[in-house]
């Protein structure tokens, strides 16, 4: 639907009634959804469409921040700037479960001096320190820049071997945040038929050569995608021994 989508969020306001709608909130890169990332513009044209009708931009950058599509946060792909920002996950690199909430000042003008609710664990000292230092990682050994560069040359290497293979629709995604869709009809995107297991079979196999898979099939997703989100820290050789395994398994799939 290319940037039409972000159209589509205003007319939604236009028949709700902006009066009635108090935020906008969406992943910057979709995530379990199949690792899809927005057409060209589309951000631009969604805090365009929140300014006019004086509706908050809430990014949830629980899966997307740090470093997992090759910047700190994701919208800083195409300059963006949200009213509000959830984020967890790689706020710790995974090693304690934390999560924080990120305002612009104009909302902590309106917030400060407020009672805000909060709760038993809230600001745990454990879980803080080993945000600290996660951070300190990040910057020190360039995690987020490894995951941009291997990243590219991953997508580069999805889209030269793997799209023009007859069962793939596709490949996208930012950084480490990736994604090919699998296809039983190249030119109308058709899935396969779901009796034949195509995305376990595919996962099954990769399982047996030493890759462990994740999918997102159309039962929850727009289609069926092989997803990958490895480690920050991983290296091109790595990507390539993994791709290397995959390719002859996406390889032998035959239109239906």
């Amino acid at each position: 639907c290319n940037v039409h989508c972000a159209q589509y969020l205003a007319e939604v306001i236009e028949k709700e009634g902006p009066e009635n709608i108090a935020a906008f909130i969406a992943e910057p890169e979709l995530g379990v959804g199949g690792m899809i990332a927005p057409p060209p513009g589309y951000w631009s044209k969604v805090r365009e469409i929140c300014d006019q009708y004086d509706i908050l931009l809430i990014a949830d950058e629980v899966m997307t921040g740090f470093g997992r599509t090759g910047k700190m946060f994701a919208l800083e792909h195409w300059g963006i700037k949200p009213d509000i920002m959830i984020m967890a996950k790689g706020i710790t690199s995974a090693y304690i479960p934390f999560g924080a909430v990120a305002f612009s000042g104009e909302i902590w003008e309106t917030l400060k001096g407020r009672n805000l609710v909060s709760y038993t664990y809230a600001g745990h000292p454990v879980c803080a320190a080993a945000a600290i230092k996660a951070m300190e990682i990040y910057q020190r050994d360039k995690v987020v820049e490894n995951a941009a560069r291997v990243g590219k040359y991953a997508l580069e290497r999805l889209k030269r071997d793997f799209e023009p293979l007859p069962c793939v629709g596709g490949a996208n995604g930012l950084g480490l945040m990736l994604g090919i869709e699998i296809v039983a009809d190249k030119a109308t995107k058709r899935p396969f038929d779901r009796k034949l297991n195509i995305m376990q079979r595919i996962q099954d196999s990769a399982l047996e050569k030493g890759i462990f898979l994740r999918m997102a099939d159309i039962s929850s997703t727009p289609s069926d995608r092989i997803v990958f989100a490895p480690p920050l820290v991983i290296t091109g050789e790595e990507v390539d021994k993994a791709l290397d395994i995959l390719f002859p398994i996406v390889a032998t799939l035959k239109p239906s």
